[in-house]
């Protein structure tokens, strides 16, 4: 999205460099910004890598740069607790079906000010104060001028009802789950013969890998045969493959119902196409 922006505004689009495991190098950002420097975004945790930004520490040297934040939460709401207010961030959203709700709805945080200086992107019914003929049309206060149209009202209700059940579990109880899992699994995988794992020690939710020389997409089909979903490919993130060298890579994601039985059953089905295949 932000190129596409940038081939319609002519903006210049620079990126956080990584270092050689996964980490954004944030010493890099005070040289990437200067006094054109629009906005600041970034994801709070990678999809593919599970790494955890220092998402507040970014905000904070943008801040004082005098960029606007924005911070995709897509992959982090769901595993620890967000205060947009401690981050200080400008903008943070996160879509619904990654937080057990249903597909097609999400949420934008946005600080009044800022909402309030932006135009309606979309128009349709909801969003409008006034309409006249002759003197054109006003537009509602934010929220409302950019949710134009019928709303998703089935969406709401099952993100509504998703963030309910979240809360009743408690975020800290899902996060010690998880971690816990996430702890057992990073040991239980490296035992596998020739499996490469991606990305940092601590993560959130995901572990990216491939084994030995096989595409991603071969040992997927494999585990799928044995009843073992992932995800195979470039993730939506074809730079990250680029700077690791490989087409596609596999994506084992972890939340608070899975069991250790099932990853042993991933290590299991892994050493099995290991042994099938060769290294």
């Amino acid at each position: 999205p932000w190129q596409m922006v940038a081939e319609r505004t002519g903006a210049e689009v620079r990126f956080i460099p990584l270092t050689a495991n996964g980490e954004l190098d944030v010493a890099e950002l005070s040289n990437l910004m200067d006094s054109r420097t629009r906005m600041l975004a970034v994801t709070h945790v990678s999809n593919v890598l599970g790494t955890i930004n220092p998402v507040k520490e970014l905000v904070a040297q943008a801040k004082a740069a005098g960029v606007a934040t924005l911070i995709d939460g897509a992959q982090a709401v769901m595993h620890e607790k967000v205060d947009v207010q401690d981050l200080g961030c400008d903008f943070y959203l996160f879509s619904g079906h990654k937080i057990y709700g249903p597909s097609g709805i999400g949420i934008l945080y946005g600080r009044k000010a800022m909402l309030d200086a932006m135009p309606p992107w979309e128009g349709g019914g909801s969003m409008i104060a006034t309409v006249s003929l002759t003197e054109g049309t006003t537009y509602a206060a934010a929220p409302w001028r950019f949710e134009a149209g019928s709303p998703n009202t089935g969406g709401i209700m099952g993100l509504g009802a998703a963030l309910k059940w979240v809360d009743a579990l408690g975020l800290d109880n899902i996060a010690q789950r998880e971690q816990s899992l996430m702890r057992y699994a990073m040991d239980k995988l490296a035992s596998v013969p020739d499996l490469v794992i991606y990305g940092p020690q601590h993560r959130a939710g995901v572990i990216a890998f491939n084994l030995g020389q096989h595409h991603a997409y071969d040992v997927g089909s494999f585990l799928d045969r044995y009843g073992i979903a992932i995800r195979t490919g470039h993730h939506c993130a074809m730079p990250l493959m680029h700077h690791y060298g490989v087409p596609a890579m596999c994506r084992a994601s972890f939340v608070l119902y899975n069991t250790e039985e099932e990853v042993d059953r991933l290590a299991a089905g892994l050493t099995r196409i290991h042994m099938l295949l060769g290294g």
